[in-house]
């Protein structure tokens, strides 16, 4: 598990190449990444909110499953959007973003009870 610093505004992150790899920059905090891809992902779930992740560890699986998770993402933004016009506040908005796709990803996480039958 990879733990992320908290964002309060995620349009601020930015990848940057160095020398010897990859690196995410959150305000004057850097994150090393061992490729592109994988800091990519790790933008997209500070975007998200999240606070731990489980990087996954092979390179092409993350290749693989970006799109379809940026796709995803999104498609959730788009939603909220429309909805989220009237707020004024972009630090507020952020906010709400936020808690929604915390929620959403705590729906997602929890197994499905089983019936016994």
């Amino acid at each position: 598990m990879r733990r992320l610093p908290a964002v309060a505004e995620p349009e601020g992150v930015r990848i940057e190449k160095q020398l010897f790899g990859w690196c995410l920059v959150v305000k004057n905090k850097q994150i090393e990444c061992r490729s592109e891809v994988e800091a990519q992902f790790l933008k997209l779930c500070l975007e998200l909110g999240l606070s731990e992740v489980a990087v996954p560890v092979d390179d092409r699986y993350l290749i693989k499953i970006l799109p379809e998770f940026e796709r995803l993402k999104a498609k959730v933004d788009e939603i909220m959007s429309r909805y989220l016009t009237t707020v004024e506040s972009r630090k507020v908005r952020t906010q709400i973003r936020q808690r929604v796709y915390a929620r959403l990803l705590k729906k997602t996480a929890q197994p499905k009870a089983r019936r016994c039958q």
